[in-house]
């Protein structure tokens, strides 16, 4: 009913520093159908020599960053009935980051400016989320989930590149089934990232599932949205893919 996972790291750098990252993660199964689970770890990470050193036009780096380190904790449930046909989870979850490593530029922002490599001194990150999957037969299964982030702690007329341009709402609808020598799937997910609106992404697929040569179709973006992961870098729009997986067993 217990069960219990616990790890650490040493990490010894040059100049006789280092670095201790423990970590643990625990689960105790309340009843046959409720199970209780918990995780804890620190993270650390050193500045690459791009973060350190590397100019362009666009990008500064800068030699005086510290290395970032984390406290990351998350606790949730997870209920599947005897039956088997749904199992909902839940979690909630905190980030508390250090010195992270990010890229910024000040508002408003100048003719040529570049993103600059900096040290965010404290970053905490908390949320939740929540999933369901429904197996409509022994064929079918929808899958929903839903996450919501937030950070209080942007610092005023600062633009961030990675540390504060995350998914603040992230909603998902996926349906997988199969049917004879087909397999197909289909999802719609719909992300809200922090200081932009909502945007729709649509991804479809078709492949056959048994045989030794096993065709396949990928669909993806179809709603062909214009978005970004990475700020100033556009992502795919519409794509069509097709290919065939070949299995030799000898």
């Amino acid at each position: 009913r217990f069960s219990l996972s616990i790890g650490a790291r040493e990490e010894v750098l040059s100049g006789g520093d280092s670095v201790f990252s423990p970590s643990a993660a625990a689960a105790f199964t309340m009843s046959r159908t409720l199970r209780l689970r918990g995780s804890a770890g620190h993270g650390f990470r050193l500045p690459t020599y791009t973060d350190l050193y590397y100019s362009d036009p666009a990008t500064l780096g800068n030699a005086a960053l510290k290395p970032e380190s984390s406290w990351s904790y998350e606790g949730g449930l997870d209920w599947k009935p005897a039956n088997g046909r749904l199992t909902l989870t839940t979690a909630g979850f905190w980030l508390q980051e250090t010195n992270a490593i990010d890229y910024s530029k000040l508002l408003p922002l100048t003719a040529g400016e570049q993103w600059q490599a900096v040290n965010v001194p404290t970053l905490d990150i908390s949320g939740a989320e929540a999933s369901a999957r429904v197996r409509l037969s022994a064929t079918q299964q929808l899958d929903l989930s839903y996450t919501v982030a937030h950070s209080g702690n942007l610092p005023a007329n600062y633009l961030s590149e990675y540390a504060f341009n995350y998914a603040a709402q992230n909603a998902v609808f996926g349906w997988t089934g199969q049917f004879k020598q087909l397999s197909a799937h289909t999802q719609v997910e719909v992300v809200q990232k922090t200081t932009h609106t909502a945007y729709p992404l649509w991804d479809a697929s078709l492949a056959r599932n048994t045989g030794s040569i096993r065709p396949y179709l990928r669909l993806m973006n179809l709603s062909n949205t214009g978005y970004t992961e990475i700020v100033g870098v556009p992502m795919q729009g519409r794509t069509i893919m097709g290919g065939m997986e070949w299995s030799w067993r000898g």
